[in-house]
């Protein structure tokens, strides 16, 4: 999802309900989850490439995930999104943080 939300941020606010024009001013913000994501799923690879451990990358991928399930979940409950994407795109979060974190617990270091 990273690399989407470097290539084209709006569609994180069009999809949460967000008008036109303050999804333009968002971009960058958008943009920053992007980096985010890609540097944590890079730094991943990177260590699983060299032999380091890989369990922290792992961690912070879980960690970053489920804050973000936390605010789109929240997001939408409040009515500040758009339900059928903040709930969308908070649930695609969760998974990945469950995920992410039981892979955590099964890596070796």
């Amino acid at each position: 999802m990273g690399a989407s939300l470097i290539a084209r941020p709006r569609n994180l606010a069009t999809t949460l309900g967000v008008d036109t024009a303050s999804a333009a001013r968002t971009d960058f913000e958008a943009r920053l989850l992007g980096v985010r994501d890609v540097a944590l799923g890079l730094g991943a690879a990177l260590a699983a490439g060299t032999g380091a451990p890989v369990r922290t990358w792992l961690l912070a991928q879980a960690l970053s995930d489920a804050a973000d399930c936390v605010v789109f979940l929240s997001g939408a409950a409040s009515g500040r999104f758009a339900p059928l994407g903040g709930y969308g795109i908070g649930v695609f979060a969760g998974t990945g943080a469950v995920a992410e974190g039981a892979l955590a617990a099964r890596v070796s270091a």
